[in-house]
């Protein structure tokens, strides 16, 4: 289940636990106290998501502190979103509700409350995972991406979404415990949490979660994050038997990639490698004529691999589970392709299952390529990787034939053979635009339309080789056939 899941059962609890607001009343001492006790623990669930959003540690929850950050004069216009809702959400919570009584039955609205703070909770585990702790860098590369401030202000305006809808039911709050068997005796004990839920309420943060939930500008990407793959190397290989392994796996090499870097060692370059061009040969022919240009990342890791060749590793060979699950992964999946081609039936109609999983095996390439890309940076600095600089032994000629001789020599970050490497995996992490984004673009432009109407040869490199500190607008179009002229 992903970040955005939880995000939804938390707003569909909310939505009925307001509707209970409104039509029940509670039912005592008890049911007071439990939802009292709910309603602080999805606002202390709010502001963990805020505090991990913004990298900050747990703010000060105090109506002082809330106050001065808010008010416009002594408010800094810099302050970002998610402290500003960290600290207003924290000084949200009520004053601590006396104990409830062992063996109590509870309402509708404190059930939907307590709905709403589970499925809060896991969706602030699912951040964490890729975040890890404030002392720590993060685990995965969307994690590094999201501490980086990447899709920032569409999990800001999800976030203040779900405060005003608890805003919407902390207005009926105290009518519903005026609804109360006992309104006198409930309204005296829970006088201070009334007294907050006014304070906030007819505060200015209501109308300051309705701004930030407006700027969101379309779908937040953070929704789609799942639970971080363990990185922890088991003692057994990991079985594949889906795509989903598939891509579980493809996750797992990134993300510990991303941790060790310094780890890393050439089979896990290999390996990797061969498990991206297995995954890109497979998209290519089992559907071609797909929406995503799936040539181009045929021909980018190709490319890596070709590179690959004159390099070779001084580190002593170490089978963990991470290489074998690359290997059985790459095993598996061209197994299956290559069924999946042998039989006539499937390859006039492809299965839905493997068109929906390509886009999603095809999008995981370029971060793999960026993690191979510092991977290899920190084994060339380490001196772990060695370069072959075969040269002709002229003493050695026989009827003609020169011989070559291999030279082993430790690779530096400025062969020629480690940059051309680098150069290939920079390109491969920038993903290809899709074929009708590349049509829609080009509307408009007769001679760029006809240009995208010819793509080069996955077997045969473009006419100019890309620069990878160059930005691809700036870059050269390789134009393997002119385009026709126009008659008049």
């Amino acid at each position: 289940m992903t970040y955005g899941h939880w995000l939804d059962q938390a707003t569909t609890a909310l939505h009925t636990a307001r509707d209970a607001a409104a039509t029940t009343r509670a039912a005592g001492h008890g049911d007071a106290a439990t939802t009292i006790t709910a309603r602080n623990l999805v606002y202390h669930r709010l502001a963990n998501i805020a505090d991990q959003l913004g990298g900050t540690p747990r703010t000060e929850g105090t109506i002082r502190a809330a106050e001065h950050l808010i008010n416009s004069n002594t408010r800094v216009a810099a302050t970002a979103a998610s402290r500003l809702m960290g600290v207003g959400l924290r000084a949200a919570i009520a004053e601590p509700a006396p104990a409830a009584p062992a063996g109590i039955t509870t309402g509708e609205l404190t059930h939907q409350l307590t709905n709403a703070a589970d499925a809060l909770g896991l969706a602030g585990d699912i951040l964490a995972s890729h975040l890890g702790s404030l002392d720590r860098p993060a685990r995965t590369p969307e994690g590094y991406a999201l501490a980086a401030g990447a899709g920032q202000t569409g999990a800001c305006a999800d976030l203040a979404q779900l405060a005003s809808h608890m805003i919407e039911i902390d207005r009926q709050l105290p009518a519903w415990l005026s609804r109360g068997r006992t309104p006198r005796t409930l309204r005296a004990v829970y006088q201070p949490a009334i007294d907050r839920v006014r304070w906030w309420t007819r505060s200015r943060y209501p109308s300051l979660l309705n701004e930030i939930a407006g700027q969101a500008n379309g779908e937040s990407v953070l929704r789609m994050l799942n639970t971080a793959p363990s990185t922890e190397l088991s003692t057994a290989a990991r079985q594949v038997n889906s795509i989903g392994d598939v891509a579980d796996v493809l996750d797992t090499a990134r993300a510990w990639l991303h941790q060790h870097p310094g780890r890393a060692q050439y089979a896990h370059l290999v390996a990797a490698t061969r498990l991206a061009v297995v995954i890109s040969n497979s998209a290519a022919r089992i559907d071609p004529n797909g929406t995503l240009d799936t040539r181009s990342y045929v021909h980018r890791w190709a490319q890596v691999a070709k590179k690959l060749q004159p390099l070779t590793g001084l580190d002593q060979a170490n089978p963990d589970t991470l290489l074998q699950a690359l290997d059985t992964a790459s095993d598996w999946l061209r197994q299956q392709a290559r069924t999946h081609l042998a039989d006539p039936n499937q390859r006039a109609q492809p299965n839905p299952n493997w068109q929906a999983a390509q886009p999603q095996l095809l999008g995981k390439l370029p971060g793999l390529a960026t993690q191979l890309d510092r991977a290899l940076a920190a084994a060339t600095i380490r001196g772990h990787l060695c370069v072959n600089q075969s040269e002709l032994d002229s003493s050695r000629t026989r009827r003609g034939i020169f011989y070559a001789k291999a030279r082993w020599r430790k690779a530096k970050p400025d062969n020629d053979e480690v940059r051309a490497l680098r150069g290939r995996l920079e390109t491969a992490a920038r993903a290809p635009v899709d074929r009708e984004q590349a049509l829609r673009r080009a509307l408009g432009d007769p001679v760029a339309l006809a240009r995208s109407s010819y793509t080069t040869s996955p077997d045969r490199a473009p006419a100019a080789s890309p620069n990878p500190s160059q930005p691809a607008s700036a870059q050269p179009a390789a134009a393997p056939h002119q385009a026709p002229r126009q008659r008049r």
